[in-house]
């Protein structure tokens, strides 16, 4: 048996393809559903990638189902799966329908969602439409395109962290499709999401009273400095911290549902996260994410938090290294790292601080654990091994 195509109009500028089935003697045809430039056509392939990866499905499928033993009613059916240039195996024969959304469709409806991530699912959905174009449909997030996102964002400098980031949205997209019927394409789930180290900091005790005593005349300084206490002292994520007020404190407790993973959250009130809260109507400042991230770097600056911090950035396949101040290390993310790592430090037990920030594993608790090089030079100057 042998499974090959050819063109029904081979000498006309453009010719529907159809599949040729030699079995025993006979030749079995069919239309396929798909026109191509005969100029391109070689015989085997079109010079069209999503057509020519449509061929080699439709032969696969075909040679799948069909050997030199089959008869002409087993041809028949298995021609059968041949639909609208496709082929269509038992288990995706019902899968498009008239009210099937595309890839692109489903994306941007997904990325507009009320959800606390929205902002950061909308300029991912952008960043791909932008890199990628919006041809592709959901059969087409294959292996192949996979590359060629990471390429394309390798040679825009992004960093291996955010591409991550973006690489994971796009499998949340195709996870839910999945899910909802729209396509049966499980190549994405073999898609890596770039990463590297992040050189993150956390303040120490020291440099965390200093911003609460530093005398502030600028309101929206404050406000930030204000914020920054309260995610300190919570050690949330931005999405929560930013949306405290006074109904979250039950009497010594601080109490909070986290946005992220549903999960119950208790431990006593710090007393500079109350007078926070209360200093601001209690409830967390008003401040965006954006105003906050670069409104907090000059905070800990006029607190004199400048001490020189090397730090190694990915930028597309190449990295840097450079020595920045303390002060401009410092982001919405300090103030978890921050708790984690303070609390780490006063003999908290691992399990307690991962029961308050809402790590599953362990092995993502441990990421936000900072230990600087005086920590680690402290910590072996008392084992007997040095003395």
């Amino acid at each position: 048996m042998k499974v090959s195509f050819n063109l029904v109009f081979p000498k006309k500028e453009s010719s529907p393809i159809r599949v040729v089935i030699t079995h025993r003697g006979k030749v079995y045809r069919k239309s396929i559903g798909l026109s191509v430039p005969t100029k391109g056509w070689t015989g085997r392939k079109s010079g069209n990638v999503k057509v020519d990866r449509e061929l080699r499905l439709i032969r696969v499928g075909l040679e799948s189902l069909l050997d030199d033993w089959s008869d002409e009613k087993a041809i028949s059916k298995a021609l059968e799966h041949i639909e609208g240039g496709r082929w269509i195996d038992d288990t995706t024969k019902t899968v498009k329908t008239r009210n099937t959304p595309s890839f692109w469709g489903y994306f941007k409806e997904w990325s507009a969602r009320e959800n606390p991530a929205k902002r950061q699912r909308t300029v991912a959905m952008k960043l791909v439409s932008r890199l990628m174009g919006e041809k592709d449909d959901w059969e087409d997030i294959d292996s192949a395109w996979y590359f060629r996102l990471i390429q394309k964002m390798n040679d825009a400098d992004y960093s291996k962290n955010y591409q991550g980031t973006v690489v994971a949205k796009v499998k949340t997209v195709m996870s839910e499709g999945e899910k909802l019927k729209y396509h049966h394409n499980s190549e994405y789930k073999q898609f890596k999401k770039p990463s590297n180290e992040v050189d993150s900091v956390y303040l120490t005790q020291e440099e965390l009273d200093a911003v609460w005593n530093l005398e502030l005349t600028d309101d929206l300084e404050r406000r930030a400095r204000d914020m920054f206490i309260i995610g300190c002292y919570t050690g949330a994520r931005w999405e929560d911290y930013s949306q405290f007020s006074k109904d979250n404190i039950d009497g010594k407790t601080f109490r909070y549902i986290q946005r992220k993973t549903g999960a119950r959250v208790s431990f006593p009130v710090a007393p500079r996260l109350r007078e926070a809260l209360k200093r601001n109507g209690w409830h967390s400042p008003a401040i965006g994410d954006v105003v906050f991230n670069r409104t907090v770097k000059v905070v800990c600056m006029k607190a004199g938090i400048d001490t020189p911090v090397q730090v190694r950035r990915s930028k597309g396949e190449s990295y840097e290294h450079e020595t920045v101040p303390k002060y401009k290390m410092v982001s919405s993310h300090t103030c978890r790292r921050t708790m984690c790592t303070l609390l780490e430090k006063s003999g908290v037990p691992h399990k307690n601080i991962m029961v308050i920030s809402g790590h599953k594993s362990l092995a993502s608790f441990e990421r936000y654990l900072r230990q600087t090089e005086k920590d680690v030079e402290e910590s072996l100057a008392k084992v007997k091994f040095f003395r």
